[in-house]
């Protein structure tokens, strides 16, 4: 039996925006049997979630995994069991559906949030370069890159450096341009990496 997705969650558990992502989706509780499909949605927390990811994953079935309270740990437990997407249960329609569309095409989807803390868990465990990636730079978008590269969001960057949200995203725009990245993780490996 094939469907296009399946969500594994207790069957009394019911989210609006679920339905609305996902009208057609199959619901099985935790530990049924598991049919192939386009994409598992899995609730985190609930007993044998893991085992689905990692079931689905080794089908090659791309993985979403929906946390009551995401968090580092939890998300490595995910990405571990084979999931490619972690984000908040409470997610609107919008967001679960380009999660879902984001993890069928291959990509990773991993919440603002949560992905500020990676980058700093990340850069704090490579070593720094001994040359300066961020040299050809302004003074004002080395300081937002070293900001970023340590895991600040936007919001946090624009408190510590005392200018807009809106301002730190023009800067970012400007670096990746000018250091050919297309994200903070690149930003993030290109500080790193030896030249």
């Amino acid at each position: 039996m094939s469907v296009s997705v399946v969500i594994i969650a207790r069957t009394d558990f019911k989210i609006p925006s679920w339905e609305e992502a996902w009208p057609d989706a199959l619901r099985l509780p935790p530990g049924d049997a598991r049919p192939t499909a386009q994409l598992a949605v899995i609730l985190a927390g609930d007993t044998g979630w893991t085992e689905a990811a990692r079931h689905y994953h080794q089908h090659r079935v791309p993985v979403l995994v929906c946390s009551r309270e995401a968090t580092i740990g939890e998300l490595r437990e995910a990405m571990q069991a084979g999931a490619r997407g972690y984000l908040d249960l409470f997610s609107s329609t919008d967001v679960l559906q380009r999660a879902a569309a984001t993890v069928m095409q291959g990509a990773l989807w991993i919440p603002p949030a949560l992905l500020d803390s990676l980058i700093g868990v990340i850069g704090n465990a490579l070593p720094e370069t001994d040359s300066d990636p961020f040299a050809g730079l302004s003074v004002r978008e080395q300081q937002v890159a070293r900001a970023v590269v340590k895991g600040l969001s936007n919001k946090a960057v624009a408190n510590e450096l005392a200018i807009s949200e809106r301002t730190v995203k023009l800067h970012l725009t400007s670096i990746f341009s000018k250091l050919g990245v297309s994200d903070r993780m690149q930003l993030l490996l290109l500080s790193r990496t030896p030249n």
